[in-house]
């Protein structure tokens, strides 16, 4: 769809806070497949203040340096 018709896809993950801590690092793989050039979709996940807390852990490091923002 991106490289198609021009269009960046958005998925939005709601209730984050509550997801296992194995569905956070598939996240991380899933980031570090061929994008370092590219951006095929943009991820936002959404939660309670602690995730924030929780992907500042050792364990989900690799997919806290993926992100942009956190708010």
């Amino acid at each position: 769809m991106a490289g198609e018709r021009k269009v960046t896809p958005v998925f939005i993950l709601d209730e984050m806070h509550m997801a296992k801590d194995a569905f956070l690092q598939d996240l991380a793989i899933l980031f570090n497949f061929q994008m370092d050039s590219s951006n095929p979709f943009i991820l936002i996940l959404a939660g309670l203040p602690h995730l924030k807390t929780r992907l500042s852990l050792n364990h989900h490091r690799p997919l806290a340096q993926r992100m942009i923002v956190f708010i």
